[in-house]
């Protein structure tokens, strides 16, 4: 038997004597690989309407097909997913990096070729033995990964590029996005001629059928009078004075890149647009441009952009083209507004390495820029030694009172009830954010210092099962009685009950865990289970952030590869930390209420990874981690780790102060969840906008993001920062909360499998509960 028949017979030892890859055998053919495989890529497609046999099954979903490549060390395989376990992939549960046992394989034959010829491996069942952590098998090292023989194809991989296995197409659709397309067909050109490959656009294909030739720009003849690209630059002293939807082009340091997220599209709701919001500044404000950065066609350049390091003597230096004003106010004096800015369908974003010869660096605008960015590194050390990547974020801020929000913003973002919620809960999809607003009252508030959850569960999350996921029955059916570890160290007592809102959640699970196993015979014969001892790990909420004292005593980085200088030599032309609190680590503060209720609401615990939704400080030597963290998953798994999360450990945090644990009860008291409060405490804080004064009770401190801004203390001449009100103080007011009915607008993202951030953006008083 041929090198690729006995490595198919090392991968599925229970197939017929005498299969290989010149006869995979009959359709009913399923065999089943016990040993751990790799999943490689996971690569996107549209289906063609006539995909039939076990890829038009019923419930085939979202219209697009998945091809993945497995490999168990030795060999590599290729196969498409069943449609039936598409949402595993759009959840981020399946992906490139994890690891696999019992895989089951159907087998499809293409019924319009002849001699059989077009088999196909459908990819039926498996377990998730590693949440994508990226650890390859033993015999597939990062240097074997090239090399490994594909299946039925010989020792070497194909020359040409693998194409959609079960599509007539020449190329993959990007995973997360219909904008950042990848691969060698789109960047192959032969060397000398223009690219025609234009398909990157809507052309009449016949009658008459589209003629189009790029022209090189070497090549554009002065007797054709084409018109100059023109850039119209704006300052950020300037942006206060435009109106929305004015267009400009902005150049600045960055001191802020947000995660990638996803919200979907509003022309064709089944596909997404990722976007990410920066920070920049350029010397003529003390505020900065605030940009939301949508994706722009250009991912190998938008890969690039990180925060500067003043620490490591790096910069990144940012122009973006075509960006439209936007103006937020939220006051009704109309003197406070937050100007920001928007990419459009013509945004070009430009990073160091890709600015030298275009036309912007003519401007006179920019040369003024770079003229202050020369001595930027003295006079910004403040700004730029306090750089962040990741997190939570949010903009424009909201309104501070309730009845400015009502006028502002109400009536665009329609009220959601508490089972909408729970549903879009379930349904989000990874990376997808949402802005919710939801009415209810606030039962419990709970207080954790980050830095002392660091010391207590850092190692107890090294010692913990690497968990899977759920079966495919239950996929969409989050369970709450998975326990918070995190509650065991901060334990909720509950304000406005005399009991806790967990009651009934035992026995309620319980019932949908049977339920679940009931309806599991009718569900799809495809499906993807987890191993059950480690089930749990994905539904625990995990609390890591590195302590002062670690951070403090981190070296610095040894790479020097970019420096201020530098920077500015691609626009040369020939022309021209607050004190942590001082109260335990766990606070709580009880209400009582004597009120008896018939039963309990159902509660939803929170699943969000806390580490996930805080900032971090940005340092060179972490910028491929931090970077590939606040990323999306990558389609194609590049032999690194792609799941380490508990290397955030070692990452600064933004700041060292704690988080409230919200719980929120709908208004009919049928259920009930948790919210994470990231107070705004420090006015260094990225996400401090705009002064605040107000009476420092927690109602205040909800309705305003944070805990009042004061006037800073001049200690010998030196102003420094006053400190801001103990969590315990501000839990000492937490009576006012009882039987108070509150407008509650939450921000929610999916991290990614039943992880799904729940962040309490503000919280508005409105009336006594009758």
């Amino acid at each position: 038997m041929a090198a690729g028949g006995c490595a198919f017979r090392a991968m599925f030892p229970d197939s017929p004597a005498g299969l290989g890859p010149a006869g995979f055998g009959p359709v009913g053919w399923s065999p089943v690989c016990w040993a751990e495989v790799l999943v490689l890529s996971v690569e996107r497609y549209p289906r063609d309407p006539d995909s039939g046999g076990l890829l038009a099954a019923p419930g085939g979903g979202d219209g697009h097909l998945y091809d993945l490549g497995l490999s168990e060390g030795h060999c590599r395989l290729r196969a498409v997913l069943h449609p039936a376990l598409n949402p595993l992939v759009r959840n981020n549960r399946l992906r490139s990096g994890c690891r696999l046992r019992g895989v089951r394989l159907g087998l499809e034959y293409d019924e319009r070729r002849l001699g059989g010829s077009g088999r196909v491996f459908v990819l039926l069942e498996a377990q998730v033995v590693a949440r994508g952590d990226g650890a390859a098998p033993p015999a597939a090292g990062k240097r074997q990964l090239q090399r490994l023989r594909v299946l039925g194809e010989g020792e070497e991989p194909a020359q040409a590029p693998e194409l959609p296995i079960r599509a007539r197409r020449s190329y993959y659709l990007p995973l997360w996005d219909s904008a950042n397309y990848y691969g060698d067909t789109w960047h192959q050109q032969p060397p000398g001629h223009p690219t025609q490959r234009l398909e990157e656009l809507n052309l009449n294909p016949r009658n008459p059928a589209a003629e189009i030739t790029v022209i090189n720009p070497r090549s554009v003849n002065e007797e054709w009078r084409l018109p100059a690209l023109r850039h119209c630059f704006a300052t950020r002293k300037e942006l206060s004075e435009l109106r929305s939807g004015d267009l400009r082009d902005i150049i600045g340091l960055v001191t802020f890149v947000g995660r990638q997220e996803r919200v979907r599209s509003k022309e064709r709701p089944d596909e997404f647009l990722v976007y990410r919001w920066l920070h920049l500044i350029d010397g003529t404000a003390s505020e900065p441009f605030v940009l939301k950065l949508f994706s722009t066609s250009q991912p190998e350049i938008q890969a690039q952009i990180a925060p500067c390091s003043v620490a490591d003597n790096t910069v990144t230096l940012l122009v973006c083209t075509n960006v439209r004003v936007e103006c937020q106010v939220i006051d009704p004096s109309g003197q406070t507004t937050f100007p920001y800015l928007l990419t459009t369908e013509y945004s070009q974003v430009y990073v160091n390495g890709h600015h030298q010869g275009k036309p912007y660096v003519k401007n006179h605008k920019v040369k003024e820029f770079i003229k202050w960015i020369k001595s930027a590194k003295d006079q910004e050390s403040h700004r730029l030694s306090r750089t962040l990547i990741g997190g939570s974020y949010s903009y424009p801020p909201l309104p501070s009172s309730e009845r400015d929000y009502r006028r502002e913003i109400l009536g665009r973002c329609p009220l959601t009830t508490m089972s909408e919620l729970k549903q879009l809960l379930n349904q989000l999809e990874y990376r997808e954010y949402r802005q919710v607003t939801v009415q209810g009252r606030i039962i419990s508030v709970t207080y954790q210092s980050l830095a002392k959850v660091d010391k207590e569960s850092a190692c107890d999350r090294r010692n913990a099962d690497i968990g899977g996921i759920e079966e495919f029955e239950e996929l969409f059916d989050a369970d709450p009685s998975f326990p918070d570890k995190t509650r065991n160290k901060s334990p909720v007592i509950p304000l406005t009950r005399s009991g806790s809102p967990l009651g009934k959640q035992a026995g309620s699970s319980q019932k949908r865990r049977r339920k679940g196993r009931t309806c599991s015979k009718k569900r799809p014969s495809a499906r993807l289970r987890n191993d059950t001892g480690s089930s749990s790990q994905d539904h625990t909420v995990t609390h890591r952030s590195p302590t002062c004292e670690r951070a403090m005593n981190r070296a610095g980085s040894p790479v020097r590869d970019l420096s201020f200088a530098k920077a500015c030599q691609e626009f040369h032309t020939d022309s021209e930390d607050v004190e942590e609190a001082t109260v335990s680590p766990c606070s709580a503060l009880p209400m009582a209420h004597s009120a008896d209720c018939s039963s309990q609401p159902e509660h939803l615990p929170h699943r969000g990874d806390i580490s996930q939704m805080v900032a971090r400080r940005f340092h060179f030597r972490d910028k491929a981690f931090l970077l590939q963290t606040f990323g999306l998953q990558p389609s194609i798994f590049s032999g690194t780790p792609a799941d380490q999360i508990e290397d955030l450990d070692h990452c600064e945090p933004s700041c060292y102060h704690g988080y409230y644990t919200v719980t929120i009860l709908g208004l009919n008291e049928e259920l009930s969840l948790d919210s994470i409060f990231l107070p705004i405490v420090s006015s260094l804080d990225h996400r401090a906008m705009y002064p605040a004064k107000h009476n420092n009770t927690l109602i205040s401190i909800l309705a305003h993001g944070g805990p009042a801004s004061k006037e800073p203390c001049h200690i010998d001449t030196v102003s420094v920062e006053s400190s801001p009100p103990s969590p315990g103080d501000i839990l000492t007011s937490a009576a006012d909360l009882e039987e108070v009915l509150f407008i509650l607008i939450l921000d929610i993202c999916n991290q990614g499998g039943s992880r799904v951030e729940v962040v309490l953006n503000r919280a508005y008083a409105q009336h006594r509960v009758l």
